[in-house]
């Protein structure tokens, strides 16, 4: 009992030392082993189950194979398609729809749409060759997608060997753009006779999605497929041009309305214009007309043909009540100049 308690227990005093956290010092006693060989386990153990309940979790991300936007790039792209055709002749007729000629990517969607179009004109879809009135069949030329990148700046530029360094690529201005694509031919004719119902060639329509990074801000999204999303879901991804939208939305809602009244001025008169709303061809009642005012002479008139009348200071309770405009007139009101009011 005269030595320290090391046998079987270095490892709880390794952890002990080392997870302890704030612990200052470790004495072990000679005396009462025991006692200490308890207490020395209690604490590793504590630091233990502290150490092992601290961490972080993690969450697992996945993603389909092919991305959201690639799929929205083709079925855009067969709607454009697919909207070109006049599909009018066979309105209200027995239909099967012949797909086995059509080989491509998403081609359930493409026989959907055409079938959906179909039912829109009044047709009725039918599973059996026989029990139709015509048959339409559907054919691609081609279905798919492709990408392009453009950037104006300085290209990647390698070290001579034997560096494995390269000085990176400096773009000032990078647009990546994504096409989808769709050539489609639809032709119909009778089931019984044969006879062309409707040929209407080769419809090719694209879709695009591009995506703009200008001295590395962005990327700022343009195009068809952008567009589509926001007019159907009124969701945009906080961008350059998603702040520029918003704020002209916001400079347009502020803005301050025009007056109603438009005071223009002539000579010798004020004349207060009425809203342009108001029709021309309105006119004053007999019994809202003002009362008459005396021409102002001309001043082409003569010196004999001119009364000389000077200014007069007059009261304004004597001069003739003038109702104010009425807003179903186009007339103008003119005071005459020379008469000055006495409030």
């Amino acid at each position: 009992m005269g030595g320290p308690i090391f046998s079987g227990n270095l490892g709880w005093l390794i952890a002990l030392l080392f997870l302890g956290g704030r612990t200052q010092s470790v004495t072990i006693a000679i005396a009462g082993g025991q006692s200490m060989y308890r207490t020395i386990r209690a604490a590793a153990l504590g630091a233990a189950v502290g150490i092992a309940s601290l961490g972080c979790a993690t969450q697992k991300e996945t993603h389909t194979p092919r991305t959201g936007i690639e799929q929205l790039l083709i079925s855009s792209a067969v709607d454009h398609s697919l909207d070109r055709f006049d599909l009018t002749p066979l309105a209200h007729k027995s239909v099967y729809v012949e797909a086995k000629y059509l080989d491509c990517v998403d081609k359930n969607y493409i026989v959907g749409s055409l079938r959906s179009r179909l039912l829109n004109l009044g047709c009725k879809l039918v599973d059996k060759l026989d029990a139709s009135d015509a048959i339409v069949e559907i054919y691609s030329g081609g279905v798919g997608t492709d990408s392009q990148e453009l950037f104006v700046g300085v290209p990647e530029i390698p070290l001579p060997p034997p560096s494995p360094i390269a000085i990176p690529r400096v773009s000032l201005l990078k647009r990546t753009k994504q096409n989808g694509t769709a050539k489609l031919m639809v032709m119909a004719y009778d089931t019984h006779t044969r006879a062309a119902l409707i040929h209407g060639g080769i419809s090719l329509a694209r879709s695009e999605c591009k995506n703009w990074n200008i001295l590395g801000a962005g990327p700022v999204q343009t195009g068809s497929v952008p567009n589509e999303i926001l007019a159907a879901t009124g969701e945009a991804d906080l961008d350059l041009g998603t702040m520029v939208r918003s704020a002209k939305r916001a400079l347009t809602a502020t803005a301050v309305p025009a007056p109603l009244f438009s005071p223009s001025f002539t000579s010798g008169s004020e004349t207060l214009a009425l809203p342009t709303s108001v029709p021309a061809t309105a006119t004053l009642a007999a019994s809202e007309a003002p009362p008459s005012i005396p021409p102002i002479p001309s001043a082409s008139a003569t010196a004999t043909e001119i009364p000389a009348t000077p200014t007069s200071t007059i009261s304004a309770r004597s001069l003739p009540k003038i109702p104010p405009p009425d807003p179903v007139s186009t007339g103008a009101y003119i005071v005459p100049v020379g008469v000055k009011i006495n409030e």
